[in-house]
């Protein structure tokens, strides 16, 4: 259900109003600070222009807000890195060169930089 902007209404134009007026919009300071501050949403207010069955034209509050997802976890729901990721085919009896012990092997002289 709307919350009724209290503090704002609207008026149809006149009929020796020219056509790219539509109306007017008048707003009673007070009331209409009090509405600002009771639904203030980070600086802001949102309302709705709406029309009555009586055919005014009035505003309500828009405070629908969307809803809050939890953001998804990278390695999906309950699962650790290792779970997640899936493991690389590596043969078994693939024969790497050996690692050097230390640095001193290498010969710095022959770094071209």
């Amino acid at each position: 259900m709307s919350k009724l902007a209290n503090g704002i209404i609207f008026k149809r134009k006149g009929e020796k109003s020219p056509d790219f007026v539509k109306g007017k919009v008048s707003i009673k300071v007070d009331e209409f600070i009090q509405t600002l501050k009771e639904n203030n949403n980070n600086g802001w207010v949102n309302l709705d222009m709406l029309l009555a069955k009586t055919g005014n034209i009035y505003f309500a509050v828009n405070d629908w807000k969307p809803e809050q997802k939890k953001p998804e976890h990278p390695f999906g729901q309950g699962k650790t890195y290792n779970q997640a990721v899936k493991p690389m085919n590596i043969p078994a009896n693939v024969e790497y060169p050996p690692m050097p012990d230390d640095s001193s092997d290498v010969d710095v002289s022959k770094i071209p930089f």
